[in-house]
């Protein structure tokens, strides 16, 4: 028990700046400057018709998912009576509810894996539109709802993202910009030292 506790101290005494040599009469060497700049890379940008057949698999089976578990705790909420049955308004609402939310946050972050460009919040103006389209169309019906309201917030959704692709102006990268690379042979091996902006 008490030497990892001695071990751990050790290690985080340890200044990170310091140079480590092997062997006392090794050169400490330091790494050269700076050997190559590369600009930050995005990922390659997806076929559109990919990128939307991806998303639709990717968000429909995340969003089903989601929903059939938020319908079972709607369910578990509120028993009948007799505990038999479940209140199918109570289902439909907690279950379109979690999918909704689903398909919100699992469009724009496949499309944007993908390569895409597309607007979160158009994203979510379409699968609004979608939401009362179904709602309007299952006219009261709590089951009709849940099969016409679900796809076609997917569809909105997925419509809105791709639609309002490139309406951001420039994308600018979130990955890291690599700056410098070396290695550089020592005695004891070798030294890779790399820097960079993250």
């Amino acid at each position: 028990m008490l030497l990892p506790l001695l071990t751990a101290a050790l290690v985080l005494s340890i200044s990170p700046d310091a140079p480590v040599a092997l062997r006392p009469d090794a050169p400490v060497l330091s790494p050269p400057t700076a050997m190559a700049q590369l600009p930050g890379m995005r990922p390659a940008p997806t076929d559109r018709a990919e990128r939307i057949a991806i998303e639709l698999l990717v968000a429909g089976a995340t969003g089903v998912g989601v929903g059939a578990l938020g319908g079972y705790f709607g369910c578990l909420a509120t028993p009948s009576s007799n505990g038999q049955t479940c209140s199918t308004g109570a289902i439909a609402a907690a279950g379109l509810s979690s999918y909704g939310l689903t398909i919100a946050a699992v469009v724009p972050l496949a499309g944007n894996a993908l390569g895409g460009d597309g607007l979160v919040w158009a994203s979510w103006l379409g699968e609004a539109a979608g939401l009362g389209a179904g709602l309007a169309l299952a006219q009261g019906n709590p089951k009709s709802a849940l099969f016409l309201a679900a796809p076609l917030m997917l569809v909105g959704a997925i419509t809105g993202y791709e639609l309002s692709a490139g309406w951001g102006g420039p994308v600018r990268s979130n990955t890291s910009v690599l700056q410098a690379v070396a290695v550089q042979p020592v005695q004891a091996g070798g030294v890779l030292a790399v820097a960079g902006r993250f």
